[in-house]
């Protein structure tokens, strides 16, 4: 099995974002909700995956993918953006998702509350 984290920073920008948990998936198949300030991990088989989140606002369909190997562990954070930053033309925010380095995320890690597996 491999393990992929999913990281939520407390960000109090976000506006009314801050109390929106939306869903997180691998290959269409949810993972878990992320909420504000928290992290959580999902340990899946080896391969691709293409991870999404759920959009709130006007959807920015930011997405990431991880190939992923035994005993692998990988790191994602979402994050609420601004569409005109993801090519979007019409206001709003709406959620991202994107890979961490793992020095960073464990620097993360301490700071946030442990949901545990999901």
């Amino acid at each position: 099995m491999a393990r992929i984290w999913v990281l939520r920073q407390t960000d109090p920008e976000q506006g009314n974002f801050e109390a929106a948990r939306p869903t997180v998936f691998a290959n269409g198949a949810p993972l878990g909700e992320s909420q504000e300030g928290t992290a959580f991990f999902h340990d899946l088989p080896p391969g691709t995956y293409k991870l999404t989140v759920q959009a709130f606002g006007t959807p920015a369909k930011q997405s990431d993918t991880v190939q992923l190997s035994a005993g692998m562990q990988s790191y994602v954070q979402i994050q609420a953006v601004p569409n005109w930053e993801e090519g979007s033309r019409v206001g709003g925010w709406s959620f991202a998702v994107l890979s961490m380095s793992p020095e960073v995320a464990q620097q993360y890690l301490p700071t946030m509350t442990f949901l545990g597996q999901r």
